[in-house]
């Protein structure tokens, strides 16, 4: 914890955001870097500031009387979350941030063949982050958990990264400290893997 700051010294961050694979700027990601500063003598306070990378996938960030401790999270539209990128130096930075980009398209059919209940909560996974990007619902896609009678069926397309594994986790009963069953799924190269949840 930090407990004097000094305005002689400025802090410097300068990065740029990448594709994982091909090494391209990312344009229009958004970056939060996390800061503490002087609130009052002998207390810090804590901030946030949030960039917009440009057409190079740069962003920068100069400023005195901060201390910048880590980037919390890094988003831009198709590439997977990125979070807690902790900086080496609070006060001179140069960062590369690389985001895995959602290339692939994992389509998901559930099934309800048995009958034996009719609600299921289900949850799809990025291996590498664990951060799950979407929830399935009855007919709002925003409604959990899914509802389905026996005999009926629900399918849909989740977003995912070609060449890795995307985690399922099921449960019939909202699930308290995790999922009963669990799948992991290999996305290969080609435009859509499909894979069934029958129970």
């Amino acid at each position: 914890m930090v407990t004097a700051l000094s305005c002689n010294n400025t802090t410097i961050v300068e990065g740029v955001v990448q594709n994982a694979k091909t090494g391209v700027p990312i344009e229009g990601a958004k970056v939060t870097l996390m800061y503490e500063y002087q609130e009052y003598e002998d207390h810090t306070g804590t901030g946030q500031k949030i960039f917009t990378t440009d057409s190079e996938g740069r962003f920068s960030f100069s400023d005195k009387c901060i201390w910048a401790t880590h980037i919390s999270e890094v988003r831009a539209p198709r590439y997977a979350l990125s979070r807690g990128k902790f900086l080496e130096d609070n006060f001179k930075n140069k960062v590369v941030i690389e985001l895995t980009p959602l290339d692939g398209i994992l389509q998901l059919t559930v099934k309800n063949e048995t009958g034996q209940f009719d609600s299921l909560f289900l949850i799809v996974q990025n291996e590498g982050t664990y951060f799950p990007y979407y929830s399935t619902g009855n007919q709002s896609l925003s409604e959990y958990p899914l509802y389905l009678n026996v005999g009926m069926s629900y399918v849909q397309n989740f977003l995912t990264c070609k060449s890795n594994s995307t985690r399922i986790g099921w449960s019939s009963a909202r699930p308290m400290e995790g999922f009963i069953f669990q799948d992991s799924v290999f996305v290969d190269d080609s435009d859509t893997t499909y894979y069934t949840v029958s129970y």
